[in-house]
């Protein structure tokens, strides 16, 4: 059976919407779902290097920190992977960019934005296989905040209002020792 779809226009969204009285048993799309991903956003703070960040709590699950209190690790059932943890090395936030774009293109894989700033730096891309990721690396006064997220390339969508929320979200630290 064919459904007859209307659509929506919003800025920057194409929306399709199933007429009110359809015989066809799809249910509506609501804008306030394509808008809002996901709601339950939990933030963790960490106590060792003072930093915060937010996390959908109905993607991701903390997998706990390690020993050295430093971070905190997410995963998502559908392969995402969120990083976030602390550092007092290397020295410098050129040192950490090196070593943070070793690690992102060690795959062959390519940095399709980057924006390096005095105090801080954001690089996206893909890795070189099935995921893309974003990060960034926030330096003040001899620390480091750095987050990380890796995602499939098939959920692509999903995951780019998640990482607006947290670039929003993410609160650098100070160490208090």
């Amino acid at each position: 059976m064919f459904c007859r779809l209307q659509t929506l226009l919003l800025p920057g969204l194409l929306l399709a919407t199933l007429p009110a009285g359809n015989t066809c048993h799809a249910a509506p799309l609501r804008v306030a779902d394509i808008l809002r991903p996901t709601t339950a956003w939990q933030t963790y703070t960490n106590e060792r290097f003072g930093y915060q960040i937010c996390y959908p709590a109905d993607v991701f699950v903390p997998q706990g920190e390690p020993d050295n209190r430093d971070g905190q690790h997410f995963l998502a059932p559908d392969g995402g992977d969120l990083t976030v943890f602390g550092s007092f090395s290397p020295d410098t936030l050129g040192e950490e960019i090196s070593y943070a774009l070793a690690d992102l293109t060690g795959k062959k894989g390519t940095i399709s934005y980057r924006s390096v700033h005095k105090d801080w730096a954001v690089f996206s891309g893909d890795d070189g296989g099935k995921s893309e990721f974003y990060e960034k690396i926030v330096f003040k006064k001899h620390q480091f905040s750095i987050f990380k997220l890796i995602y499939p390339k098939t959920e692509k969508a999903r995951y780019k209002p998640i990482i607006e929320h947290l670039v929003g979200c993410f609160n650098p630290g100070i160490a208090d020792y």
